[in-house]
């Protein structure tokens, strides 16, 4: 996505301010903005002013987001570096001292060293820069830098090109009048957040021109140097961003997602298989398999009309992800998946003997609920392209993640829980609380201690998550009122993590039971105990606009269903917006009737309209309220009129069809 560039001097302005500690005027300075807004003929509006760069800055919940000024998917985010733990260079902490000025950043990591930004290295001090004296002591400074990792003729070039052309409103515009101000001010943070990476530097070099009608990017080093495919860096990590990253993309900026996938569909060319955590032109450790999937499924089923108009060739992408879902990597931490065990047990074994490949032995639980959903994502496209051995083997192996499911564990009343297993067949029981947030005795993350088998989190969270396939988990979970019994008990007994990605979907989960109205006031609760306008807004890392995007769809009263066409329909926080696709030439404007600013709150206050009880799409009713398809929405653009109510009673059914499940026939055509 591209925004507001040719106005993005407010944020070079807080280059500035981030020489010290946010100022309140910085705030002051937004408020304003919106206010004038809010009271102007709404003509020539500087969204670009809504724009808190800071929210997410805090050094208590470590948002880890760099408020330096950049443009979209731009290489340089050039801000002040401080001690201490700062990944993102800038750290909202007044005991911290400043070491000086960089360029590079990462923006919303949890970890330290991306593109040279740390303090030590094995305990020696990072001096790397240049130290500069000014005559006159000046009060402003102005310094024009070109970076590069490949050469300094390189780095000039890019100085020159790293510009941009789209702005706020060519991508959404909400209507200001009747929101809140906080909610514009997070929403369209958010939108700058998700801009922010994977990093691309392009540039007009005739030569690549004339072989290939797109920008090279030249900044590829090692089997991509010189590629003739776009080089996007810095995505870190696929995992973290397949949600609601590129859903979001979908609905507006085809091209640039088209880029993105051109990069990963490169790496397999390149390497043999798609990308993981790519950063700083180095490969990081894989979170759940090969997410890589997920985000080429999900341009290919909304785009596939559009794919060799924008340079993807669909055969070509499907052959990359057969290599993630067939070929095992002698190396399985980094790229693709350890397949060998997965098809030979039905399950990723727990303390196997694998002689074909190396990895992290860990994390057998979460890596089998990933694998299969990346294997549905494969479905997906197999489907698509009318492939139908491979649907049918796809299809069986997504549901694999049953294989993990042990009845007999119970845990805070409830029956029934993810557990990893020995080649043996037996299970590996244990709590299914470790790694929750009530656990104060252990981590879960890549290292190999981990003790239950799950990525940084507890089996209570993972074992929600399917989300081509939650019909079924209704069934392993003993039914729909245990269903949703279990899942109030999740939140309220304080299992739920809104800062950990597999965790995004579950507040919507009542959808599946056919009670949306419970996913309206849960999504509430978690938009406003966990966001803010702030600089403790986040409710842990951005990872790299992972946040944003998620609080973007919650604000906008919808929630993706990766690698498909779907958007569950939730309560929109706004009374109107529009949301532009250049590529297709279409707008989609969703009204929100009966939108009432006092239904911002949590719980809803008695008697106000925040219930959804009809949806039309260009005058014709909806076949659910509680979910939409892109095709016949976004698509094809026009008018969403979501109607709301006060009356919870009347709004608690999908009025249709529950969202789509593999098992239960959903998912059987391609659009």
């Amino acid at each position: 996505m591209r925004i507001a560039i040719t106005q993005w001097l407010v944020l070079l302005a807080c280059v500035k301010s981030t020489l010290s500690q946010p100022s309140p005027q910085v705030q002051k300075r937004i408020s304003n903005a919106i206010d004038a807004a809010q009271a102007s003929n709404l003509s020539n509006i500087d969204y670009t002013a809504f724009v808190n760069p800071f929210i997410g800055t805090d050094a208590i919940l470590y948002g880890d987001v760099c408020p330096g000024a950049s443009v979209p998917f731009g290489m340089v985010k050039i801000t002040t570096d401080f001690t201490g733990y700062a990944p993102a260079g800038y750290i909202s902490d007044p005991s911290r001292k400043a070491r000086g000025l960089s360029p590079l950043h990462d923006s919303g990591i949890g970890s330290t060293g991306s593109y040279g930004n740390f303090e030590n290295t094995l305990g020696k001090p990072y001096q790397s820069g240049a130290l500069f004296s000014f005559d006159n002591s000046p009060e402003e400074i102005t310094l024009r830098v070109g970076v590069s990792f490949v050469s300094a003729d390189q780095a000039c070039a890019n100085a020159e090109e790293e510009i941009g052309t789209k702005t706020f409103e060519e991508i959404v515009e909400v209507d200001l009048t009747g929101t809140p101000t906080d909610i514009i001010e997070m929403l369209y943070t958010s939108l700058y957040r998700s801009s922010l990476t994977p990093v691309s530097i392009p540039l007009t070099d005739p030569l690549y021109l004339s072989v290939k009608q797109n920008n090279a990017t030249l900044e590829g080093r090692g089997p991509f140097a010189n590629t003739r495919s776009f080089y996007f860096d810095s995505l870190y990590c696929s995992w973290d961003r397949f949600r609601t990253f590129y859903p979001l993309m979908t609905l507006h900026s085809p091209v640039e997602f088209a880029q993105i996938v051109d990069t990963y569909i490169d790496g397999w060319r390149k390497l043999g298989f798609m990308p993981e955590c790519r950063s700083n032109n180095l490969p990081g450790w894989t979170q759940g398999g090969s997410s890589g999937d997920n985000i080429v499924a999900q341009f290919a089923v909304n785009y596939h009309n559009e794919a060799h108009a924008l340079g993807i060739d669909l055969d070509e992408l499907y052959a990359a992800m057969i290599s993630n879902g067939e070929v095992n990597p002698p190396e399985w931490n980094t790229m693709g998946r350890q397949v060998n065990v997965y098809e030979q047990y039905g399950y990723i074994p727990f303390s196997v003997l694998d002689v074909s490949s190396t990895g992290l032995q860990t994390r057998e639980g979460s890596r089998m609920i990933e694998y299969a959903f990346e294997d549905f994502a494969i479905r997906q496209v197999a489907l698509l392209l009318g492939k139908a051995g491979d649907v049918e083997k796809y299809t069986n192996r997504s549901y694999f993640y049953r294989n993990t499911w042990d009845s007999t564990v119970s845990s805070n009343g409830f029956q029934g829980f993810l557990q990893r297993r020995y080649p043996n067949g037996t299970f590996f029981t244990t709590d299914p609380t470790i790694c929750s947030p009530l656990d104060k005795n252990h981590t879960c993350f890549l290292g190999e201690g981990d003790p239950n088998g799950f990525y940084e989190t507890s089996s209570w969270e993972y074992s929600w998550y399917a989300p081509h396939d939650t019909a079924h988990l209704i069934e392993l979970m003993g039914g729909t009122d245990t269903f949703l019994r279990r899942l109030d008990y999740y939140f309220e007994a304080g299992f739920y993590q809104a800062g950990d990605e597999p965790s995004f979907q579950t507040p919507i989960g009542y959808h599946y039971a056919n009670q949306p109205a419970r996913s309206v006031d849960r999504v509430r609760d978690v938009v406003l105990n966990n966001f803010s306008a702030n600089i403790t807004g986040l409710p842990g890392n951005d990872d790299q606009g992972a946040m944003a995007t998620l609080l973007a769809f919650h604000l906008l009263g919808l929630y993706p269903v990766p690698s498909t066409t779907h958007y569950l329909i939730v309560s929109p926080f706004v009374p109107k917006y529009t949301i532009h696709n250049s590529y297709l030439g279409k707008s989609t404007t969703v009204i929100v009737k009966n939108y009432d600013p006092t239904s911002i709150d949590y719980p809803i206050p008695e008697g106000v309209a925040a219930y959804v009880k009809s949806v039309t799409t260009n005058s014709e009713p909806a076949t659910s309220r509680c979910y939409i398809d892109f095709y016949d929405t976004f698509r094809v653009g026009g008018e969403i009129v979501i109607e709301l109510t006060a009356d919870k009673n009347e709004a608690n059914s999908c009025g249709g069809p529950v969202p789509d499940s593999l098992s239960t026939g959903g998912f059987a055509h391609p659009r």
